[in-house]
């Protein structure tokens, strides 16, 4: 059985649906989601590094429902996934439209995105 630091593999589609957060144990040969129809990875785009699925431990069998949760970051190169880079210009987009802020207020707004898309020590102020 083929695992990286102990996680197996995630495939992924672009707009961040888990198809499988244990690529080496499901036969799924999926190229593009059954949800939204988007292309499927398995590899982070910048680095190749593989996408880190369900944790998994020899001779210990752990049984739960719950599939691992879709990371926003590449563990190895810390670049964001697609869908992470997807939910952020969505988000700069919504912010470029609104007319009754300036210049530098969307720039600070669009300079919080990071913090408030996932968990870090700034989110709670930047929500």
């Amino acid at each position: 059985m083929i695992t990286i630091d102990g996680f197996r593999t995630a495939k992924i589609c672009s707009n961040g649906h888990m198809i499988t957060d244990s690529a080496e144990t499901i036969n799924d040969n999926s190229k593009f989601c059954k949800t939204c129809g988007a292309s499927v990875i398995s590899k982070c785009p910048h680095c190749q590094s593989r996408i880190h699925g369900s944790y998994h431990v020899d001779h210990v069998v752990c049984i739960s429902s719950e599939e691992a949760p879709v990371p926003a970051y590449c563990h190895n190169c810390g670049k964001p996934y697609p869908w992470t880079e997807a939910t952020m210009r969505a988000a700069e987009h919504i912010i470029d439209m609104l007319d009754e802020l300036t210049a530098e207020q969307k720039k600070q707004l669009v300079d919080f995105i990071p913090d408030i898309i996932v968990e870090t020590p700034q989110s709670r102020y930047a929500a």
